[in-house]
């Protein structure tokens, strides 16, 4: 790539840093006018979170992972290098796209945080653990506390019919209950 930048005269406007931390890389994201990641598969991206974060526009390739999070990015499919191309011209062309995914972007990062997804994920456990409650007759107490929650981290296998139940025993042990 950088051999091709220098072919066609732009080795000057593109930057290829390789590893940056600290202050070179808010440095970094300080000069970009715009961060692309056309990845054919990335379980989940980073990367364009930081750049969100710090207010620079972003394009990602919908068959990321971080497509499925974030909502203030312009997503393309990776193998569409026209629609990749038009996305970056477009944001360098036209400012009021540029400021809406720059200011969208960093405010969404801003409700973006590892607190909100672990209280996602205990709303999730008290929502399995009311049902299996019901359906089960057992009191859900531990549903009280999300100390017990965050340490509920096997998985909760229900079979179609609602009968098949894969929790740990001690935990409903030290919660005085029993399983049918």
């Amino acid at each position: 790539m950088v051999e091709r930048a220098s072919d066609l005269n732009i080795g000057h406007k593109v930057l290829f840093p390789g590893f940056l931390k600290g202050a070179a890389l808010n440095r970094i994201y300080d000069m970009a006018d715009v961060y692309v990641m056309p990845s054919v598969s990335e379980p989940f991206g980073i990367v364009p979170l930081e750049a969100m974060s710090h207010g620079v526009p972003t394009i990602i390739s919908k068959q990321s992972g971080v497509s499925e999070v974030v909502k203030n990015a312009l997503k393309v499919d990776f193998w569409d290098i026209d629609r990749l191309a038009n996305g970056m011209i477009a944001l360098l062309r036209y400012g009021t796209l540029w400021n809406s995914l720059r200011k969208n972007g960093n405010s969404e990062m801003g409700r973006l945080s590892w607190d909100n997804s672990a209280s996602q994920c205990i709303s999730v456990y008290r929502k399995t653990l009311g049902k299996i409650s019901s359906a089960r007759r057992i009191s859900p107490p531990m549903m009280e506390d999300p100390r017990r929650l965050r340490r509920l981290h096997t998985r909760l296998d229900i079979a179609s019919d609602g009968t098949d139940l894969d929790l740990p025993a001690e935990e409903f042990r030290t919660a005085s209950h029993r399983l049918p």
